[in-house]
C-alpha cells in the first residue's frame, strides 16, 4: 500500500505588536481541532473568528490542525514557520492565517506552496500547488490546473504546425 502526503513549509513575518496574539491563535486553532478546549480560559476574541470560519467551512476541522513553530530571522525579527507533519490541514492554516489578517486588518500577503507526495510510484500521485493569503481572499491553484493549461498550449502549437507553413516554437 502506498503512503500519500502533502508537504509544506512556509513562514509568516508578522509585526511585533501582533506576534505573541498570532501565536496564541494558532495554538487556539489546533486545540480547538483536537477538541482540548474543556474549562480553557482563551483570548475573547478567538471563537468568534473561529466561528467566522466555520460559518463558511462547516467541517474544516475534520481534517486536524497544523503544525508550526516561532523562530527568529537574521535580523532577530520573529515569525512564525509552519511546516506539515502527519495528517496536517492546510486548509485550516489558510482559512487561520486569513482571519488573522482581516482581524488585524493587515494588507498582508502569505504565499504557500506545497507537494504531494507518494511513497509509490502511482498515477497521478504526485503534485502539488500554491497558495497567496491576504485579508480579502485565498488564492490557490493546484499543479493539475497547470498541468491541463500546459497541454492545452501544446496541442495548440500541434494544430498550428499541421495547418501553417509558418510555425512558432519550431
Amino acid at each position: 500500500m502506498a503512503n500519500n502526503n502533502t508537504l509544506w513549509s512556509a513562514k509568516l513575518q508578522i509585526k511585533k505588536a501582533h506576534f505573541q496574539w498570532a501565536l496564541d491563535f494558532f495554538q487556539y486553532v489546533n486545540d480547538r481541532a483536537d477538541e482540548v478546549l474543556e474549562g480553557e480560559e482563551y483570548h475573547k476574541d478567538f471563537e468568534p473568528i473561529l466561528q467566522g470560519i466555520i460559518k463558511h467551512h462547516p467541517n474544516i476541522f475534520e481534517a486536524g490542525g497544523f503544525a508550526f513553530t516561532e523562530e527568529d530571522d537574521d535580523n532577530g525579527e520573529k515569525r512564525i514557520w509552519f511546516y506539515s507533519a502527519e495528517g496536517d490541514n492546510l486548509d485550516l492554516l489558510l482559512e487561520s492565517v486569513k482571519a488573522l489578517f482581516v482581524f488585524f486588518n493587515l494588507d498582508d500577503v502569505f504565499d504557500i506552496s506545497w507537494a504531494y507526495t507518494c511513497s509509490r510510484p502511482l498515477i497521478n500521485a504526485f503534485g502539488g500547488g500554491t497558495a497567496a493569503v491576504c485579508r480579502l481572499a485565498i488564492i490557490s491553484s493546484d499543479s493539475s490546473v497547470l498541468t491541463a493549461a500546459h497541454n492545452e498550449h501544446v496541442r495548440r502549437i500541434l494544430f498550428y504546425s499541421k495547418n501553417s507553413s509558418d510555425v512558432p516554437f519550431k
